[in-house]
């Protein structure tokens, strides 16, 4: 797989859903700001609630923005077989039957992107797996517990 080509395709995944965000938080600020959200007494409390959803929206927008801008400057390296797997490694796991890959980023876990007839999952050193496989090689495996039972992976290839 193309690191560079998966990189652009996950960051105009992300920009899309930035792009809804925005959309969302710009309703939410214009129903908090509508003349019909004022308070009609002193316990009508719709456009402070409002409002307040729309600082958290807007919040979201800006860490998205961040995210777009950190991976869009992101300096991706090449793997050998014999180097320990750091950020930026695209990684093959199998467990239990199951292979599938992992993109180990500074930023945007959780999501996920459609490449090559492949899903690729984006994980960060924060999450459990992204912290079990850094220093690991081609051919290790080792065992990590997922939602109280424990897990088997092998790492098949690092790119």
């Amino acid at each position: 797989m193309n690191k560079t080509q998966l990189l652009q395709t996950l960051v105009a995944c992300l920009e899309e859903e930035r792009d809804a965000l925005l959309k969302s938080a710009e309703r939410t600020r214009q129903a908090a700001t509508h003349e019909e959200a004022r308070p009609e007494n002193d316990k009508d409390t719709r456009a402070l609630e409002a409002s307040y959803l729309a600082r958290g929206q807007a919040k979201r927008v800006e860490e998205s923005n961040e995210t777009i801008t950190r991976l869009r400057f992101l300096s991706l390296k090449t793997f050998t077989a014999e180097e320990p797997i750091d950020m930026t490694a695209l990684v093959e796991l199998e467990a239990e039957d199951e292979t599938f890959h992992v993109f180990l980023l500074p930023v945007g876990g959780g999501s996920r992107v459609e490449f090559e007839g492949h899903t690729v999952r984006v994980v960060t050193p924060a999450a459990p797996l992204g912290r079990a496989l850094l220093n690991r090689e081609t051919g290790d495996d080792f065992e990590l517990q997922v939602a109280r039972q424990k897990k088997q992976y092998v790492v098949v290839s690092v790119v």
